[in-house]
């Protein structure tokens, strides 16, 4: 349990700060923790024979609740410092357990591990490592603009989002790396971002009653600015991602946190989903 422990925060963090190297190399270090993983559960099934059908129920119920509270932690931390946590209650489950089996300089190392591991979630690895497989990724819109910065980060279950500057006239969010959604840099006065009602989206809003718009996908927030522009007095912005919007608001001084506006309805959803719960037409 301890080597499995130690193995899983070691991949991870060598995946994580290595430059890009491909599926198969990421595929063969993920199989680590798994056969260790796998050891485990096999080992403990066969030394409690007689139990194996409570150790089974233990192991399915255990799985749906971690993989659940992984999805909390995820959104209340983030990935890598979730897998810190992880990491730090199985050694100390194995320290506990072993204590008295293992031997000093075991101890030793395990218990520096784990005060390692324990200082992560003050101050996390992640503010002094940079994640250079996903900065050197061919598949990263922007791995190749050195003069694009990151403005700003989130990294939950359901993705990471970064803001890039160019020092033009938009910021540019992308999820994962790609899915990229523009920002215009507004300050509150439409005819900041008058050239919207040249694009291809701005036809969506030209005929038909002014009253209310739903955006399924808000992103950056182009077309709620368009919609405004074309006269639409509320509008419902739905996404997918939380992040979008927690972008859009952390960066209100360029942004002119267009989401936080009267008339503005900003909703955590799939599309389909908000359409067939509302009532609205």
């Amino acid at each position: 349990m301890g080597t499995f422990a130690v193995s899983m925060m070691l991949v991870v963090l060598t995946m994580y700060a290595l430059p890009y190297q491909g599926i198969v190399f990421y595929a063969l270090c993920a199989i680590i923790p798994f056969i260790l993983g796998g050891l485990i559960l096999a080992g403990t099934m066969q030394s409690s024979k007689d139990q194996v059908h409570i150790l089974y129920f233990v192991d399915l119920v255990a799985a749906g609740l971690g993989a659940t509270g992984a999805i909390f932690l995820m959104n209340a931390i983030n990935p890598i410092q979730t897998i810190g946590l992880i990491t730090s209650v199985l050694i100390l489950v194995y320290l506990v357990v072993s204590y008295r089996k293992t031997g000093r300089w075991s101890k030793f190392v395990y218990t520096f591990v784990l005060m390692g591991l324990v200082l992560n979630m003050v101050y996390p690895f992640l503010d002094f490592i940079e994640f250079k497989a996903y900065q050197t990724s061919p598949f990263t819109v922007f791995s190749k603009r050195p003069d694009a910065e990151i403005v700003y980060t989130h990294w939950d279950a359901f993705s990471r989002t970064d803001v890039y500057d160019t020092k033009d006239e938009l910021l540019y969010m992308s999820i994962d790396g790609s899915a990229m959604s523009p920002i215009s840099k507004y300050s509150k006065e439409l005819k900041e971002v008058d050239y919207l009602l040249t694009t291809t989206g701005a036809l969506s809003f030209q005929h038909g009653p002014k009253k209310s718009a739903l955006i399924i996908g808000a992103g950056g927030g182009q077309e709620l600015l368009t919609a405004q522009m074309s006269g639409f007095e509320e509008i419902d912005a739905v996404d997918i991602n939380k992040g979008s919007f927690d972008a859009v608001h952390a960066l209100a001084g360029l942004s002119g946190d267009i989401f936080h506006q009267n008339g503005v309805k900003e909703i955590i959803s799939d599309g389909r989903s908000y359409i067939k719960k509302t009532t609205k037409k």
